[in-house]
């Protein structure tokens, strides 16, 4: 697990470098995600697709699947009132290549999983058709076998990707301001204050016995266990430098 100071290090790295280095393929979205029909950004050609993530990260960068892009503006945006809200994240980027595109984020977002966001492109007139289900089509695909297919698409193939998104698995570490372990008649609590998003998922590992712990708005979370006793050590699964041992009597 990376300790707090090398996170920190990788996160600046992320920030300043361009291509963040040592970040990781996290998830992908194929050519059926919802596309939020009727919408456009001032401006226009902006489309807004809703993405529900299936992993609590730090993300980095999103690459699109496209044709010969000249310039383009990748976006996250907040839900809000099932619209595309306020933007926050977004990088420009330029390419003139068929290919995965994109560029890393100034400031890497942590991302909640299970939580709706927008994640849009505007600026680039790629886009072929919208297909029936909601979703749109790029010319270019990958297929089961991770080769470009040139005839695509081909509807129902899990493996096909039209965006990546990268970053570093887990919460943001650096976030975790206290860990703190107690145990009074055979009643332990582990509690954490921090800085993480609301809904952003941690979990408590109790000498194997897990808990789920989601972080309120304040940034706290807590894990109780009962009819607890001798020695325990207890520690935060995704940020395993915080560990704590304690005596139930």
């Amino acid at each position: 697990m990376v300790s707090r100071t090398k996170w920190s290090v990788v996160v600046l790295s992320c920030a300043l470098i361009g291509a963040a280095r040592g970040q990781q393929y996290i998830e992908g979205v194929n050519d059926n995600l919802p596309v939020k029909q009727g919408w456009t950004a001032t401006g226009g050609n902006e489309q807004a697709f809703l993405w529900t993530p299936k992993n609590t990260f730090l993300m980095t960068e999103i690459q699109w699947h496209t044709t010969a892009v000249s310039s383009a503006t990748s976006r996250v945006r907040e839900v809000i009132g099932g619209r595309p809200g306020p933007i926050l994240r977004e990088v420009p980027y330029s390419s003139n290549n068929t290919g995965w595109n994109g560029a890393p984020f100034n400031t890497p977002i942590s991302i909640i999983a299970g939580h709706e966001y927008y994640v849009t492109m505007h600026g680039s007139p790629d886009y072929r058709e919208f297909v029936a289900d909601g979703g749109i089509r790029l010319t270019y695909y990958w297929t089961v076998n991770g080769q470009e297919n040139w005839n695509g698409p081909f509807n129902g193939e899990p493996g096909q990707r039209m965006i990546k998104f990268f970053g570093f698995p887990g919460a943001d570490c650096d976030s975790i301001n206290k860990f703190k372990v107690k145990c009074n008649n055979g009643k332990l609590k582990a509690a954490v204050k921090s800085s993480l998003p609301e809904g952003t998922q941690l979990t408590i590992d109790n000498d194997g016995d897990q808990q789920a712990v989601s972080i309120n708005r304040r940034g706290k979370g807590k894990a109780i266990w009962k009819n607890q006793s001798g020695r325990h050590d207890v520690t935060i699964v995704e940020c395993d430098e915080f560990s704590e041992s304690v005596d139930c009597r």
